[in-house]
């Protein structure tokens, strides 16, 4: 890329002047800028820069040699370069930069708030997580005890149903005890009795 000022030799990052408004380049000696009075040029002044063709464009005049971009070059004091780091007063209140800075500052916003609300979503989501591990642990509790509850609801129909057997052969024992007894008692009966009362017991 070649400088802008009429030179015709390519341009390289030193001592460099690029207009941010038509973003052409210019040696800061085609502009009449000496190294010296570069290096006191600030950051904030370079980067909003405006060449004397942008800065001229609506008072060029023809045939004026002195109203050349080279010439029209307007280099800012040391003094002026490192106490104000304001644009301006024309780049301040150009349109096209008023837009950029509108435009920063609202990509700023919206990566303030895109991070913001990344941040809550995460954080959301964090809560939710946890509050469905919470949720299935407990859950996990109530399944082993309602298991734990069968078991124990099995083992004491169990015993329910042995001891329903042991009292129906209890009773069928006392049963069967009773009437032997009654055996006993009418065999013992049998014996006592006089043999002639039971003959005459036959006769009659």
């Amino acid at each position: 890329m070649e400088c802008s000022g009429g030179c015709g030799h390519p341009l390289t990052e030193q001592l460099l002047m690029k207009c941010y408004y038509c973003k052409l380049g210019y040696h800061s000696e085609c502009l009449n800028i000496n190294p010296q009075q570069y290096k006191t040029l600030s950051k904030d002044y370079l980067a909003s820069w405006q060449c004397p063709s942008c800065c001229n464009l609506t008072r060029r005049r023809k045939g004026n040699r002195e109203n050349t971009p080279v010439r029209n070059s307007v280099i800012p004091s040391a003094e002026e370069t490192k106490t104000s780091p304001k644009l301006s007063e024309h780049q301040a209140t150009h349109p096209e930069f008023e837009l950029r800075s509108f435009t920063n500052n609202l990509q700023n916003m919206l990566q303030t708030w895109r991070k913001e609300i990344d941040d809550s979503l995460n954080r959301i989501s964090g809560d939710i997580k946890s509050a469905l591990s919470e949720v299935q642990l407990e859950m996990q509790s109530l399944r082993t005890e309602q298991a734990n509850l069968k078991s124990g609801l099995a083992s004491v129909t169990k015993d329910i149903t042995e001891l329903q057997s042991s009292a129906q052969f209890q009773s069928e024992e006392h049963a069967h005890i009773e009437k032997k007894v009654r055996e006993l008692e009418e065999f013992k009966n049998i014996k006592t009795t006089p043999w002639s009362s039971r003959r005459g017991s036959a006769i009659l």
